[in-house]
């Protein structure tokens, strides 16, 4: 559960800044790693996601800093 929280926090935030790219990598990723049966809880995470923990404002920070590096690792995995 921990994992789908991690992956539903970075695409909430690439939905919040509207990035594209790193929002579909992030999807693709959770496909090919999380089973079907739990991709529902994942679709439940990022709707239900807080912006006021200390959490959701260290990963957009750690995102916005490290876009670039976060898809060139998507990419080539």
């Amino acid at each position: 559960m921990k994992f789908l929280t991690l992956i539903a926090t970075c695409i909430h935030i690439c939905i919040e800044t509207n990035n594209k790219v790193l929002k579909r990598l992030l999807y693709d990723f959770a496909r090919k790693y999380i089973k079907q049966s739990h991709l529902i809880f994942l679709y439940i995470k990022i709707a239900s996601i807080d912006k006021n923990t200390k959490f959701y404002k260290y990963m957009y920070d750690w995102i916005e800093k490290y876009n670039a590096l976060i898809i060139h690792k998507l990419l080539y995995i």
